[in-house]
């Protein structure tokens, strides 16, 4: 007998759910997104020259959040993922815009040129995306330990929390009344957080008190004493649809004429790299989706479909479209469940774009800065409350959560001290390499239908690099048949050890089960001291759902 496993998806939702549970999240993602989306177009262009150069940036990297959102959302596996510009791929982008406007036969096109020749790098990208999920690349992040991502998680954190930091220290207000606007918005979002959860209110609405709470104490306290224009609000003007006409494949013909063999290998080079790292980005996205929903995601499907929006932004004359992880935190936190997040926040944003961003230039730095930061805190995920908590217990497998917590502790520090979140993850890969030391390193997973039970036998070891691929992954795909299974019985006596990642991938695998009324129990020997204190240790089973044999 086998399981009714072959689908991951909730049961199709009607308009009215996906507009009541999605819309207000949509709402907050584009209050507090928007100037972010703004900053990163600006940033691409920040090497161009003339008066259109910030217009354009707004313009692009609005519009390229607009196309990610909507080609995303109908053609990604894994949702709600937010997908847009990133900080990483774009500041690689503006490198390039660099050395292009340096080039003369290049700059001489202009800035309509310069982005027209820089959008075969985004194609690129692109390609090198679809390749990627056409040889099955997106799986590999399967296979990263739990701590390197919550440790990137939280490294990341740390950097945007250090960000805004330089934006309030920038500010020429006196310290008090600088504090206070920042703490109004801190303080607004946990206080809506404290509210909600005593009176039953959208928890999504959080940030947007933050930013309603700053942006009132802002003007209060600059009515006494005024910022500099530096320090004061998001103005943007000149944005005019009609410049994504001058810029993209529709130039291509003009530009192919100043191209040479070694630009073109340049611009190939570029976008192999902003590939691989929007690939990056988009897949540990997707993994803390599928870590918060509790739903197998399709890593490969979301490459693809990502290597199709940057195929499109390369021909439209856009930014680089990378699954974002704070994004689609922020949307999973706010109480957005399905594709409709995405749909209505492009929709908010292209209207936006459309009438003007006047209403966006009121708010003020300081209060997306006090916003940033609150989402910066909601980025800690409960893995990592968890290896806190289990690193000062006591009568827990100490070896297994100080392995777990070492390697965690190792990718905050590197993602802190190179501000660079991908150098923090390569760091955890290679450390987590020395933990195939230990031998056995192989798993063999044998799966047996008893009537109405399913016995798995596990030999070998459980660990991040395989325990998904080898055992979570085939008991999900397996077909749904007459009856199915009504429990699942893994045998754990021939399981040498065990490590963290496994037991949150096991975890994982006990909350999709029963969410399909399935039982999961365990089987270990009396002598499998420390597997068994790790079950229990990692929320992976209850006392009475491991069974001892002697």
């Amino acid at each position: 007998m086998s399981l009714p496993m072959s689908s991951c998806r909730t049961a199709a939702r009607q308009p009215f759910d996906a507009l009541r549970t999605d819309l207000v999240p949509a709402f907050l993602l584009s209050a507090s997104s928007a100037a972010e989306y703004i900053g990163l177009g600006v940033q691409a262009l920040a090497s161009a020259h003339g008066a259109q150069a910030a217009a354009i940036g707004a313009l692009v990297g609005l519009m390229t959040t607009v196309l990610g959102l909507v080609v995303v959302a109908f053609g990604g596996g894994t949702q709600p993922l937010v997908s847009g510009p990133r900080i990483a791929a774009t500041v690689l982008m503006s490198q390039l815009v660099a050395r292009l406007v340096a080039l003369p036969a290049i700059g001489g096109m202009g800035l309509f040129g310069v982005l027209s020749c820089a959008s075969i790098t985004v194609l690129c990208a692109g390609l090198t995306q679809l390749v990627l999920a056409g040889v099955r690349g997106g799986s590999i992040v399967r296979m990263v330990p739990a701590s390197v991502l919550s440790g990137l998680l939280f490294g990341s954190a740390i950097l945007a929390v250090a960000s805004q930091a330089q934006v309030v220290t920038r500010c020429t207000l006196d310290w008090p009344p600088t504090l206070i606007v920042v703490g109004v918005g801190v303080g607004m979002h946990f206080a809506w957080l404290a509210c909600a959860r005593r009176f039953a209110l959208p928890r999504g609405l959080s940030l947007f008190a933050a930013l309603l709470g700053a942006t009132a104490a802002f003007y209060v306290v600059d009515a006494r004493a005024p910022a500099v224009a530096a320090c004061r609000t998001f103005g943007t003007v000149g944005l005019d649809l009609s410049m994504l006409s001058r810029i993209g494949a529709l130039q291509w013909p003009r530009v192919f004429a100043h191209l040479d063999a070694a630009l073109l290998a340049t611009l190939a080079g570029f976008g192999v790299v902003v590939g691989l790292i929007a690939s990056l980005d988009t897949l540990i996205a997707a993994g803390s989706v599928e870590s918060d929903s509790n739903r197998r995601a399709l890593p490969n499907r979301d490459l693809g479909v990502h290597g199709v929006a940057n195929v499109l932004a390369g021909l439209a004359g856009l930014l680089p479209v990378v699954g974002s992880l704070t994004r689609s935190k922020l949307a999973w936190n706010a109480g957005a469940r399905t594709r409709w997040v995405s749909v209505f926040h492009a929709t908010m944003l292209l209207l936006l774009v459309v009438a003007g961003t006047r209403l966006l230039g009121l708010l003020p730095k300081l209060a997306a800065a006090a916003v940033m930061i609150a989402m910066a805190l909601d980025m800690i995920d409960e893995w990592s409350r968890q290896l806190a908590r289990l690193s000062f217990a006591d009568g827990v497998p100490r070896r297994i959560v100080a392995s777990a917590a070492w390697l965690f502790l190792a990718v905050v520090l590197a993602t802190v001290a190179t501000g660079q979140p991908g150098e923090g993850f390569g760091v955890g890969c290679v450390l987590a390499l020395f933990g195939l030391w230990r031998k056995p390193r192989a798993l063999d997973v044998t799966i047996v239908p008893v009537g109405q039970h399913l016995c798995v036998r596990v030999r070998g070891a459980l660990n991040c690099f395989s325990v998904d691929r080898k055992l979570v992954g085939p008991l999900l795909a397996r077909p749904a048949s007459d009856g199915g299974s009504s429990d699942v019985e893994l045998d754990l006596r021939e399981a040498s050890h065990i490590d963290a990642s496994a037991c949150r991938s096991l975890r994982q695998l006990g909350a999709q089960l029963d969410s399909r009324g399935i039982g999961l129990r365990f089987k270990v020997s009396a002598a499998q001291g420390e597997t068994r204190a790790a079950l229990l240790a990692f929320s992976v089973a209850r006392g009475d759902e491991i069974v001892s044999v002697v």
